[in-house]
Order: structure tokens, then C-alpha cells, then sequence
């Protein structure tokens, strides 16, 4: 709900993975100005891993439609691969968070 309070469209099939009352994943990130750090925490959620099939199955056009930048954690590396791939090819710039 808060998501669309701020007008972010979440219609993807992308954004409905999972089973009924399954939940996302969720990352909080600590910053620590005096240490020049930053530690995130996460929890996976119960919906499950998304993988390149969920992506080249999805309506990309739609999702992709007027994206000037696309940003992955790569938690779900395959479909990142295959979302990043998808980006460049369109000649949408690509962000990415990799852990150590």
C-alpha cells in the first residue's frame, strides 16, 4: 500500500511473485558516518527466487517502457542477469549493488 500512495506502479507480474500472504524480501541499511561504513541486514522473505525465466517470460516492453536506468542488488542473480542483459540491449543504463 505505501508503495502506491507515492504513485509507483506495481501492475508487473514481477512485483506479484510468490503465493497468497507470502512475504518480500526486506533490506535495512546502517550508516555509520563516523566509522565511513555501512552494514546491511536482510531478510529473504517467504515468496520465493525469482530466476530469468520469470524475467523473459514477463512483459518487458510494459516494464521496461520509458526506464532510463534499471538497479539490481542481484540478490536473484539469474534474473538480474537476465534483466541487465535485457536493459543493454536497449541501451538503458544498469546499476548495480554487488556484495562482498
Amino acid at each position: 500500500k505505501e508503495l502506491r500512495d507515492y504513485s509507483v506502479d506495481l501492475s508487473s507480474e514481477l512485483f506479484m511473485y510468490g503465493d497468497e500472504g507470502s512475504t518480500s524480501p526486506i533490506a535495512t541499511v546502517v550508516v555509520s558516518s563516523t566509522e565511513h561504513s555501512r552494514t546491511c541486514f536482510f531478510d529473504k522473505g517467504t515468496c520465493g527466487v525469482l530466476d530469468s525465466s520469470d524475467v523473459e517470460n514477463a512483459q518487458l516492453d510494459e516494464i521496461l517502457k520509458g526506464a532510463t536506468l534499471v538497479h539490481s542488488d542481484t540478490r536473484h542473480t539469474d534474473a538480474a542477469v537476465a534483466l541487465a542483459q535485457e536493459a543493454t540491449k536497449r541501451g538503458i543504463q544498469l546499476s548495480i549493488d554487488v556484495e562482498r
